[in-house]
């Protein structure tokens, strides 16, 4: 993992947003990663926090791979919706990515 910026300034929703959503990076990266293991990057600057989550796959057949809901990824919007942030999911080169994007004010937002 890593940080960059101040994360001290991240509060109140945006800060239980950001928990919620590397929580279930972190848990579907278990579930349906190769390895078993993720690289998060957290990057704060004066407009919002930024949650990069990366796994690389397993390949097709392999018995790490293993059904979802995919609730969780539903889950996730709807929790990024709540603090008007935006998501971005989907395979990446070798891997899956996670992308959050949680603004830290709620200036602008009617």
């Amino acid at each position: 993992m890593r940080v960059e910026g101040d994360i001290p300034q991240v509060t109140g929703a945006t800060s239980l947003v950001a928990y919620r959503v590397v929580q279930e990076a972190l848990t579907n990266a278990h579930k349906h990663g190769a390895e078993h293991r993720a690289h998060v990057v957290l990057t704060v600057d004066d407009v919002a926090l930024t949650i990069v989550v990366t796994n690389p796959m397993a390949a097709q057949g392999e018995a790490s791979i293993v059904p979802g809901s995919r609730l969780g990824l539903a889950g996730m919007r709807e929790r990024v919706a709540t603090v008007r942030g935006s998501l971005e999911t989907g395979p990446s080169p070798g891997g899956w990515r996670v992308t959050a994007w949680l603004p830290l004010t709620q200036e602008g937002a009617a």
